[in-house]
C-alpha cells in the first residue's frame, strides 16, 4: 500500500532531503580537505590535477638525482683542489732542487717529487662519490644528469683520469728517474789499515811520508771538476785518510775492519804519486743519475708541473661551470615542482572558511526545513477536526 503525501509535504520533504545531502558532501570536504574526491565530483578537474601532480612527482625524483650529481662533482672538485696544493708542493721542490749543485740533495728532492705525484694519484682514485669517479678512468665514471621527465634534456661531464700520474689524459708527470748508486767498491789495504787508528808506515807495502793521494773528478762524464790532494806525513793514520776520502763530495768511504769501502755518486779518479806502492782503485761511475741531475732536467719537469696546473685549473673551471648549471636547473625544478603542486590543489582544494561556513548555511536551512515540513503536516492534519 503506498503513502499518498500531499504536495506541500512532499515539496517540503524534496527541500530538506537535497540540503541534507548537500550538507554531506561538505562535511566530506571539510574531512578530507579536497572539493574534488573523484573524478564524480569534477572529472575535468580531478584529471587535470592527477596529471600535474603526476608530473610533479616525477620532476621531485629529478631532484633527487640532481642533488647526488651535485655531490659527485663537489667530491671531484675537493680532489682536485688538493691535488693542485701537491702539484705546487712538487713545483717548490723542483726550485728547491734547481738551487743546489750538489747531487745527493737533488736526487733527495726528486724522491720527494715522486713521494708527491704518488699522493697525487692516491687522491685522485679517492674522489669518488656512490662509485662515480670524475677523476678515474672516463669509460664508467662520465656522469649524465637529467633535467626532465622525458629525458630529453641533459648535460654530461666528462671523467678524466688522473690515477695515473704519467698519463697524457691527466697531468702527464710520469716519476722521476732516481740515483741509483752501486755497490761499494773496496780500497785494498795493505797491513797498516788493520785499524783506522794504524800509522802509515815506510813499509815497502805502504805508503810513505811526502807521498801524495790526489783525487780528481771528471766533468766530461758530468761529475764535479774540482780536485783535491791528501800528501802523507810520518804521523798519518788510516783515519786522515779516510777524513780526506769524505771531505770530496760525491764520495762516501768507511772502514769495513779489513778494506776500506768506498761508494761513488759521481766520476772521480784516485791517483797517488811517490815511492808507495799502496794500491788505489780507480774507475768509471756506474751511477745511475737522478732526473734533477741536470738543470735542464729540472727545468723541464717545471714546465711539466706548469703545464699540469693549468689543465687541474681548467678541469676545476669546467666543473665549476657544470656545478653551476645543475644547481641552477635544481633550483628551476624546485619552482617548478611547486608551481605544479599549487596549481593541482587550487582544481582540488576545498576552501574550509567558505565550506565551513556554507555547512553553517546548509544547517539553518535543514532546521527551516524540518520546521516546514512540520507545519505543512500540521496543515494535513486540520481535517480530522471535523470529526
Amino acid at each position: 500500500m503506498s503513502i499518498q503525501l500531499s504536495g506541500a509535504v512532499r515539496s517540503n520533504l524534496l527541500s530538506l532531503q537535497n540540503t541534507n545531502q548537500e550538507a554531506s558532501k561538505i562535511q566530506e570536504r571539510l574531512a578530507t580537505g579536497l572539493k574534488v574526491n573523484s573524478a564524480l565530483d569534477n572529472p575535468n578537474a580531478f584529471f587535470t590535477s592527477k596529471t600535474l601532480s603526476g608530473r610533479a612527482d616525477d620532476l621531485n625524483t629529478l631532484l633527487e638525482d640532481l642533488g647526488q650529481a651535485v655531490q659527485t662533482i663537489k667530491a671531484a672538485d675537493k680532489g682536485l683542489t688538493a691535488i693542485e696544493n701537491l702539484l705546487q708542493n712538487a713545483k717548490a721542490k723542483a726550485n728547491q732542487a734547481i738551487q743546489t749543485q750538489d747531487k745527493n740533495e737533488r736526487n733527495d728532492y726528486a724522491k720527494d717529487f715522486n713521494s708527491l705525484l704518488r699522493q697525487i694519484e692516491g687522491i685522485a682514485e679517492d674522489s669518488g662519490y656512490k662509485g662515480k669517479n670524475l677523476l678515474a678512468a672516463p669509460a664508467q665514471n662520465d656522469l649524465t644528469v637529467y633535467f626532465n621527465e622525458d629525458y630529453t634534456n641533459q648535460i654530461k661531464v666528462k671523467a678524466r683520469d688522473y690515477t695515473n700520474a704519467s698519463s697524457a689524459a691527466g697531468i702527464g708527470i710520469a716519476n722521476l728517474q732516481e740515483q741509483v748508486v752501486p755497490a761499494a767498491a773496496n780500497i785494498t789495504a795493505s797491513a797498516s789499515f788493520a785499524t783506522p787508528a794504524t800509522l802509515l808506515t815506510a813499509t815497502p807495502a805502504d805508503f810513505t811520508a811526502g807521498d801524495v793521494v790526489t783525487i780528481q773528478g771528471d766533468a766530461a762524464e758530468g761529475g764535479s771538476a774540482s780536485s783535491a790532494t791528501f800528501t802523507v806525513a810520518a804521523d798519518s793514520t788510516a783515519q786522515d785518510f779516510l777524513d780526506f776520502l769524505n771531505s770530496f763530495g760525491g764520495i762516501d768511504a768507511s772502514f769495513n775492519g779489513a778494506n776500506i769501502e768506498v761508494t761513488q755518486y759521481e766520476d772521480y779518479t784516485i791517483s797517488t804519486a811517490g815511492t808507495g806502492t799502496y794500491a788505489v782503485a780507480t774507475g768509471a761511475d756506474t751511477t745511475t743519475e737522478s732526473a734533477f741531475n741536470t738543470d735542464s732536467g729540472i727545468q723541464a719537469e717545471l714546465n711539466k708541473i706548469n703545464d699540469a696546473l693549468q689543465e687541474v685549473r681548467s678541469r676545476a673551471s669546467d666543473l665549476g661551470t657544470s656545478l653551476s648549471i645543475i644547481e641552477t636547473r635544481q633550483d628551476f625544478t624546485k619552482n617548478i615542482v611547486n608551481t605544479l603542486e599549487e596549481g593541482s590543489d587550487k582544481l582540488v582544494l576545498a576552501d574550509i572558511n567558505e565550506e565551513s561556513a556554507n555547512l553553517l548555511t546548509l544547517q539553518t536551512r535543514s532546521s527551516l526545513g524540518t520546521t516546514a515540513l512540520q507545519l505543512s503536516a500540521q496543515a494535513d492534519q486540520s481535517v480530522l477536526r471535523l470529526f
